[in-house]
C-alpha cells in the first residue's frame, strides 16, 4: 500500500492505494511467511483466530465474550476458510467462537486443507 494509507484491511483499501508490488504480495498470500516465526517461537499457532488490526477493537470485545481470546492467534481458522474477506466483525467473531469451544487436532487438519484449497482458488480482487 502507499505509505500514507491508513491501517485498514485489505478488503477496504481502493485500488488507488494499493500498489502494483502490493498487489502481488497480497494474491498470492506471501506476506502471512513471516508469521511462520511467530508459530516457531510459539507466540502463534497454524490454526486459530487471525490476529486483529490494532483498530479492529470491536472484534476483540466480541472474542472476549465468546471465549475465542484464550486460543493462540493462528495462521489460518474457521473465519479464513468461510471468506474471511469483507465479513462482518460479528460473523468473524461467531467463527472463531465455534473453533474456541471445539478445539481438536483432526478439525485443525482439516482447517489447513481448506485453507490450501482456499489458496488454489482465483484470488479475490483487491
Amino acid at each position: 500500500m502507499l505509505v500514507n494509507t491508513g491501517d485498514i484491511p485489505s478488503a477496504e483499501a481502493g485500488s488507488a492505494e494499493i500498489t502494483k508490488v502490493g498487489e502481488f504480495i497480497r494474491r498470492t498470500n506471501i506476506d502471512e511467511l513471516p508469521q511462520l516465526f511467530n508459530v516457531v517461537k510459539g507466540e502463534m499457532s497454524i490454526v486459530g483466530p487471525r490476529p486483529p488490526l490494532p483498530a479492529q477493537r470491536h472484534l476483540c470485545e466480541l472474542r472476549a465474550q465468546n471465549g475465542s481470546l484464550a486460543c493462540k492467534p493462528g495462521l489460518t481458522g474457521l473465519a479464513q476458510i468461510n471468506s474471511y474477506d469483507g465479513m462482518p466483525e460479528r460473523e468473524k467473531a461467531e467463527w472463531d467462537g465455534r473453533y474456541a469451544s471445539s478445539v481438536c487436532f483432526l478439525a485443525d487438519v482439516g482447517i489447513v486443507v481448506r485453507t490450501f484449497g482456499y489458496l488454489l482458488r482465483r484470488p479475490p480482487v483487491y
